[in-house]
């Protein structure tokens, strides 16, 4: 019996400080990311602008998003090394 890859978490905060082109972009590129490694995307919701319970770089306001997805292992590798380097995600969270 094949058994299913496991239900993982994605949650973004994004700067509102960019623009939201480039805000789109990233969350076009995770999704990308997701499906370029053989993964499927269950749930995408956009939770909008939302203060923050502490300031990180000097802001106090974020952007959320959380995806949902099935992948595999060497996907949250690469989606962690990814969003650890942009400048425009102020955390991430894979659970």
């Amino acid at each position: 019996m094949a058994e299913t890859p496991p239900l993982y978490d994605l949650t973004l905060v994004l700067s509102v400080e960019i623009e939201d082109e480039r805000r789109a972009k990233i969350v076009s590129d995770v999704e990308a990311a997701i499906t370029a490694s053989g993964g499927s995307i269950e749930r995408k919701d956009d939770w909008g602008r939302r203060p923050m319970a502490f300031r990180i770089a000097h802001q106090t306001e974020g952007e959320y998003h959380l995806i949902q997805f099935h992948g595999p292992v060497s996907l949250l590798e690469s989606l962690s090394h990814t969003l650890r380097i942009d400048d425009g995600v102020l955390r991430f969270r894979v659970i």
